[in-house]
């Protein structure tokens, strides 16, 4: 079928390169016909859109990085509109302007239908527009479905939702770096702070209980009767056998390339890449000699069951306190939630081959990490956690290797001099959070479990002088730290 020449030809007006489309036919992530753009003179991919069963353009987008520019956000919607109605003439009576979103380099604007009874915008409906600050449109979607509002019989007021939110959450104390990316008022320094540790996500307008989520983490000591007697290159997996291949130096990280003398040399290594297939990877802080990443993608080839819970366990444990000599004094082990036992996960096939990761001559270059088991270790300074400051290390369900390992570096000196004993009690923040805290009625958008969606009306918190979410209250003078949402503007 000979595509939309109108809509194509449409969609060249907002191109600076000479173009052909090519259709798809195998792209499978949209529905409709799929073409891929291409620019004529360098004969590369650039572009790809999607078009309708009706050849309406229903999705676009840019495959190269943006050119930065001097288009401002206020300028933004004016482009956005521009694109709109060459595509879809008279919308914009039907579809408002909701927001635009600074993403400093790109924004995103966005119009989506409004309901008639409160005037509530329906998420998931209309025009998602992402334009750079060169004035290029990067990225286009059209989203309509069919409108399923179920409105509640009463609908109860903004200060019983706010009541009902109030009483179910709950805050605890971390140590938290205060990032200036992050937060608006953020300083880089560690802060002591009350954190939301389980909250409500939304309030039904109905005066239903609403659910709540929880953002905590259980804990347990970390206990070691021996001192391992097994080095680190031991525990990862590296023997007399193994070969060092090369390092390479960046940014005071040395990358290392170990490899098994029984494998061929691997050619064309780069040995800056921190994964190698066949090959173990170690990155070393060169001015502690501290490892702080591990790679381990060599063949298990012994065939055998997977060795025990507790067994890995404890090879999780002796990597770590070959890092951390001390890590009994700082550091807790998270308690993984209780599912179904991960061996019983392994299918009768698994079980015949149960050997994880095994090389064919004829499969050499199809390689995969070896299954394996992750254990989180979270830093803590007087039994507060320190957010960000988690070891994780993955052992191999068959090898008992250390598979994987990421390590947060750790500044104990400055860790050692945080408060860690609040002024303000939990309920004085709480207080504090919710003096500031309003609740805005809105459409809800779910889905049932044949995957449609409906819309039914409730509240979400908001913090009008802050726009964005207050996460952490500080436990020492009550300072309120928020995300910083740049200059978006919502409508």
């Amino acid at each position: 079928m000979k595509p939309n020449l109108t809509t194509l030809n449409t969609l060249t007006d907002f191109l600076t390169e000479r173009v052909v489309f090519v259709e798809n036919k195998e792209e499978e992530l949209f529905e409709g016909k799929s073409y891929e753009i291409i620019d004529v003179e360098s004969n590369e991919l650039i572009a790809a859109c999607t078009l309708g069963e009706d050849d309406q353009l229903l999705n676009f987008y840019y495959v190269n990085e943006p050119e930065p520019g001097n288009v401002t956000l206020e300028e933004m919607p004016t482009i956005a509109e521009k694109f709109i109605e060459a595509f879809y003439p008279n919308s914009l009576e039907t579809y408002r302007l909701q927001a635009v979103i600074d993403l400093d380099e790109i924004c995103i604007v966005e119009y989506a239908l409004h309901e008639e009874v409160y005037g509530l915008y329906l998420p998931g409906t209309g025009f998602s527009i992402t334009i750079s600050t060169d004035g290029r449109v990067l990225q286009f979607t059209f989203s309509v479905d069919q409108i399923d509002i179920r409105y509640p019989s009463h609908v109860i007021s903004a200060d019983e939702a706010k009541r009902k939110y109030a009483e179910l959450i709950d805050l605890e104390l971390v140590i938290q770096k205060i990032d200036t990316d992050i937060y608006v008022n953020g300083d880089d320094s560690y802060r002591l702070v009350y954190k939301v540790k389980e909250a409500a996500m939304e309030v039904p307008a109905s005066g239903e209980q609403p659910d709540t989520v929880s953002e905590s983490n259980v804990y347990e000591r970390v206990q070691m009767d021996v001192v391992p007697e097994a080095s680190l290159h031991e525990l990862i997996g590296i023997t007399d056998n193994h070969l060092k291949i090369g390092e390479h130096m960046k940014d005071g990280i040395r990358t290392e390339k170990w490899q098994h003398d029984s494998l061929e040399m691997a050619e064309n290594v780069d040995l800056s890449e921190a994964y190698s297939e066949r090959m173990i990877t170690i990155q070393v802080d060169s001015k502690t000699e501290k490892i702080v990443a591990v790679s381990n993608v060599e063949g298990w080839k012994a065939r055998q069951n997977p060795l025990a819970d507790d067994l890995l366990k404890q090879r999780a444990l002796d990597f770590l306190c070959k890092l951390f000599p001390q890590a009994q004094t700082h550091f807790m082990m998270e308690v993984e939630e209780q599912f179904e036992d991960w061996q019983d996960e392994i299918g009768e096939e698994e079980e015949e081959e149960a050997c994880g990761y095994v090389l064919h001559d004829d499969e050499i270059d199809e390689v995969e990490e070896e299954d394996s088991k992750a254990f989180f270790f979270q830093y803590h300074v007087g039994n507060i956690p320190v957010e960000e400051c988690v070891t994780v290390i993955q052992v191999g369900l068959y090898s008992g290797h250390i598979i994987s390992a990421s390590i947060e570096p750790i500044n104990e000196e400055l860790f050692v001099l945080i408060n860690t004993k609040p002024t303000l009690s939990k309920q004085q923040a709480l207080e504090q959070l919710l003096q500031k805290l309003q609740m805005e009625l809105a459409m809800a958008r779910e889905f049932d479990e044949e995957g449609k969606s409906h819309y039914l009306v409730t509240y979400l918190p908001s913090y009008p002088e802050t726009v964005g979410h207050i996460h952490m209250i500080d436990a020492e003078h009550g300072k309120t730290y928020f995300v910083d949402v740049g200059n978006t503007i919502f409508y």
